[in-house]
């Protein structure tokens, strides 16, 4: 069936010397896989399949889950010069996120606008410490895993692991309670002013409360890129 829709291209991986397989998110099918050929080519395809792109792609959707070709490509994020050097980080963070997160038959439409609209607002800002807190509270909600810290949490701050549920005679802690506020206000549009080391701990706790609920056996590799930004 020939498809057209809107995609953000996750990742890409080397298939053979003149072809990838990139990972993209549809805006109407979801997680897809294709297959693009001319990877030593500029004039092609695989020029726009770059991780942090969006396009608008038409293509016949493959029934079984095989491997997808692209027939026709547009770029829709084709801004002059490079951007700033912080935003590819932020990216490339957004980008981890969303691959470890993920999966099939992932509601599509609201959360590819949440998508596109955090692009635009990384490329619109002046300053980028908070967007990265931002993207991940927005993300938990997008997946059904709202963050509600008014009492305990499934997070272990002290120890970094994961654990279930909260057992008082387990001796783990809720959350601190400037955590609770700093959630309730980005959830209520209000303006934050918290140190770096809050910000730090803030966005390890949202990654920690995301990786307990959508990929619980991985490990992200971009979080010490933000600790960075944030210095």
């Amino acid at each position: 069936m020939l498809t057209k829709t809107r995609a953000l291209v996750l990742r890409k991986i080397p298939y053979t010397d003149h072809s990838v397989i990139a990972k993209v998110f549809t805006e109407d099918c979801g997680l897809l896989s294709f297959i693009v050929q001319g990877v030593q080519k500029s004039k092609t395809h695989n020029a726009y399949f770059q991780p942090g792109n969006f396009l608008e792609i038409v293509f016949n959707l493959k029934k079984d889950g095989g491997l997808n070709r692209v027939k026709e490509t547009r770029i829709l994020n084709n801004e002059m010069g490079i951007p700033h050097p912080v935003i590819l980080q932020i990216q490339q963070f957004y980008l981890e996120l969303l691959s470890a997160s993920l999966q099939e038959n992932q509601p599509e439409n609201e959360l590819f606008a949440f998508l596109m609209e955090q692009w635009d607002n990384l490329k619109k800002s002046s300053s980028w410490s908070y967007h990265p807190i931002q993207f991940t509270l927005g993300l938990c909600s997008q997946l059904g895993y709202d963050v509600h810290w008014g009492g305990y949490t499934s997070v272990h701050l002290e120890k970094s692991n994961i654990v279930a549920e909260y057992a008082p005679n387990e001796g783990i802690k809720p959350q601190p309670a400037w955590m609770t506020i700093a959630v309730n206000r980005i959830q209520d549009g209000q303006d934050l002013q918290l140190s770096r080391m809050e910000r730090r701990d803030l966005l390890n706790a949202l990654v920690l409360h995301l990786q307990f609920h959508a990929f619980p056996n991985k490990s992200l590799k971009s979080l010490a890129i933000i600790d960075e930004i944030n210095s």
